[in-house]
């Protein structure tokens, strides 16, 4: 029989221990790690457990919203085609229109070609217009002598001067907004018919007056007429630069080289009243 030294029989005891001991610890271990595992597992499942119900709940709610829609869809009737305008009623089935204010009736001017030259300038403009186309109708221009056409223009704008002027008694109106006379200016003025106090031409015309006359006007501002007396005379001048009328008609133009302006000298200014305030 063999026979085991006491310390390698101790060593042996305590090899047996050791081994013994780890044997019985590694099973220990492995039961705790898969514990840890196990609790991390389901703690992931239930981790997914809830993304899977936030997702189902989300995606009833898609589907709610969607059976909403549809259903307004049924209820929404189509857009309706266009329909024809409905044919209007009969005449005798429609309300009345409402009457159209009265439009104002245009004032009527008369002819200046009819009225004595004197009358207002318009009237002494339109007779010396006439008294120039008939002197210089026959006479044709010569651009290369044209001293014959410029002899008889002179000669006719001569006796015209002469016997275009007069003596004037006119009825007018101060055209300025509320009769208002601006200071160290001409005064505007329309010749107006003495009983209607409507004006005989279209746009108004200046004359001068002197200090006094014009103070009166001023202090009588809301007067409706003036009296004036006076004389007028047409003042035919010719300018050998004027061929044609050009953008501005100041002076007026005749013709060829000639021009229209007239002088007006106011003699008198007095109240006027018409036959009603007599």
């Amino acid at each position: 029989m063999i026979q085991h030294h006491p310390v390698l029989r101790r060593f042996i005891l305590l090899a047996l221990l050791v081994l013994g001991g780890t044997a019985s610890a590694q099973p220990d271990e492995s039961m705790a790690d898969l514990r840890r595992e196990n609790e991390a597992l389901r703690q992931r499942i239930a981790q997914l457990e809830a993304q899977l119900a936030t997702a189902r709940e989300e995606a009833e709610g898609l589907r709610e919203a969607n059976r909403v829609l549809l259903r307004q869809l049924e209820r929404t009737p189509p857009a309706p085609s266009p329909t024809p305008e409905p044919t209007p009623a009969p005449a005798e089935a429609q309300p009345p229109a409402p009457a159209a204010a009265p439009e104002e009736p245009r004032r009527a001017y008369p002819d200046p070609a009819s009225a004595d030259p004197f009358a207002f300038p318009d009237a002494l403009l339109s007779a010396i217009q006439r008294s120039h186309n008939d002197a210089m109708e026959s006479e044709t221009l010569d651009k290369e002598q044209p001293a014959a056409y410029f002899g008889a223009l002179r000669r006719w704008a001569n006796a015209a001067n002469r016997a275009f002027r007069g003596r004037i008694d006119w009825v007018v109106s101060v055209s300025d907004e509320r009769g208002a006379i601006p200071a160290h200016q001409p005064v505007r003025v329309f010749v107006v018919h003495p009983e209607t106090l409507q004006p005989l031409h279209r746009e108004a015309f200046i004359v001068e007056l002197n200090s006094r006359d014009r103070r009166r006007l001023a202090e009588e501002s809301s007067r409706s007429a003036w009296r004036i007396t006076g004389q007028i005379a047409a003042q035919v001048r010719i300018n050998a630069d004027r061929p044609e009328r050009g953008v501005f008609n100041t002076p007026v133009f005749l013709g060829p080289f000639a021009e229209f302006d007239y002088e007006l000298r106011v003699l008198s200014v007095s109240p006027w009243n018409t036959p009603e305030t007599n």
